[in-house]
């Protein structure tokens, strides 16, 4: 600059030519927040560029092969280190040639039978898919959504598939095998995947209690209150706030694109944890709180044809098929064989021979003995059926805590180790088998009052 000064109250241009950094490069950001002037004018710096740099910045010139674990290239035949203008230098990058090119690398068998050369002037190789470097030996690996970097185009935009990378930048890329090496916590041929936690040296995932599935699966797998969701992951095309909807599981990559990354473990019935390794145990009501009341629903079922069948359905579970002249018996019958169901009362006097359904319509009264709490609606499937519908007429206030709240829950066993004083009930706060510690025990005493006889 020769001494001119940067800034100035009359303003000040300055050119900056970029000598040892190639390509199209990004304009800088200059802040001027700390420059103050002494009227009253605001000071103002910008940055405009000027000229578009047009120059390759290319891996070792394109000119040799780069040691990926040293950052060292290694020169095709007369290039060497040159000073980024074709002259002998000290950048390391193989721009400059000891004499004239005149051909392509590996004159004998050019590009390595891997590409094809473009003759005069360049004389570069134009690589074969599946191979890259100078000369066409090296193998590339399989590309993915890069897990890191910076946006690809505009503010918010990031990860998307028009813009993949080589192991997904979480591997290293293995040259001679075109195999991914990944990084601890993914796999996958690009690794494209976060492997599921819970997994042990050849065993599978989840600590084998539950499914490893992708984020857009797992959305539809979602419950509330024990039933369906309609929520969706990735359902809206390019929306970078979802862009790792479609990370799939391993077992799902011989039919969906290998484009994969995000998962996570749907454990099975009796397990939970992000990994699955935690056992669950039984819940229920809070035998200290009063006043509170079961889930208590009607079923009403109008069908004049006795071939009409239904289906109801809890949480994700559906009942044998019932027919419209099921009795109320074999309608609870139905219900309790659900799992997600283990007591209900049918208050009708005659169980055994009142139909659910009729020709002038019968309602049913449902109540819920276990599970407690607000449960949902039941669900019904019908077919040559009038009309069937089910109402809340009661929604249940009883607690549906983990051991009733009076206990505590072993997750290596799934079993509820109670509080003196509390044991096993039947749901209703009596005595009974679902080892929830639901139960409040009596306390006897002698005839003196005292505890020990």
């Amino acid at each position: 600059m020769n001494g001119q000064t940067l800034c100035s109250a009359s303003s000040t241009l300055t050119k900056i030519d970029f000598l040892q950094d190639f390509g199209d490069l990004p304009t800088i950001i200059a802040d001027g927040d700390g420059l103050r002037l002494s009227s009253s004018t605001s000071p103002r710096v910008s940055v405009t560029e000027t000229r578009r740099g047009t120059k390759e910045n290319e891996s070792c010139s394109n000119r040799g092969i780069c040691n990926e674990e040293l950052g060292v290239c290694s020169c095709m035949d007369y290039m060497s280190t040159s000073n980024g203008y074709g002259l002998e230098g000290q950048r390391g990058d193989c721009g400059y040639a000891s004499q004239n090119i005149v051909d392509c690398p590996n004159e004998n068998s050019p590009c390595n039978l891997h590409g094809t050369c473009r003759g005069k002037p360049t004389f570069r190789c134009d690589c074969q898919q599946g191979w890259t470097g100078a000369d066409c030996s090296l193998l590339t690996c399989p590309f993915g959504k890069s897990w890191f970097g910076r946006p690809t185009s505009g503010d918010d935009y990031a990860h998307m598939s028009d813009h993949t990378v080589e192991c997904s930048n979480m591997g290293i890329c293995n040259r001679a095998t075109g195999a991914c090496t990944c990084m601890e916590g993914f796999e996958g041929a690009a690794c494209n995947l976060m492997s599921c936690p819970g997994k042990q040296p050849n065993q599978p995932a989840c600590s084998d209690r539950g499914e490893c599935l992708s984020m857009s699966q797992l959305a539809t797998h979602a419950t509330r209150n024990g039933d369906d969701t309609s929520f969706t992951y990735g359902a809206t095309p390019n929306n970078h706030f979802t862009w790792d909807f479609d990370m799939v599981c391993k077992t799902c990559m011989l039919t969906l694109p290998l484009e994969l990354q995000v998962q996570g473990c749907m454990c099975h019935e009796g397990f939970a944890g992000y990994d699955c390794a935690l056992s669950t145990c039984a819940s229920g009501d809070n035998p200290h709180t009063e006043g509170q009341v079961n889930e208590i629903q009607s079923l009403y079922c109008k069908a004049t044809l006795s071939t009409g069948r239904i289906t109801v359905s809890f949480r994700r579970q559906s009942s044998v098929e019932l027919t419209s002249v099921s009795t109320v018996a074999e309608l609870e019958l139905a219900l309790e064989t659900l799992n997600s169901i283990v007591d209900v009362s049918i208050g009708t006097l005659d169980r055994t021979t009142t139909p659910i359904c009729s020709s002038a319509g019968t309602t049913t009264i449902i109540e819920f003995r276990s599970p407690t709490g607000d449960v949902p609606l039941l669900g019904l499937d019908i077919v040559d059926i009038d009309e069937a519908f089910v109402i809340e007429q009661t929604s249940g206030t009883k607690e549906d805590e983990v051991c009733s709240g009076r206990g505590l829950c072993d997750r290596a066993t799934g079993a509820c180790t109670c509080f003196p004083g509390f044991g096993s009930s039947d749901g209703q706060g009596g005595k009974g088998i679902l080892d929830d510690c639901g139960y409040v025990v009596p306390i006897f005493r002698c005839e003196d009052g005292s505890l020990e006889c």
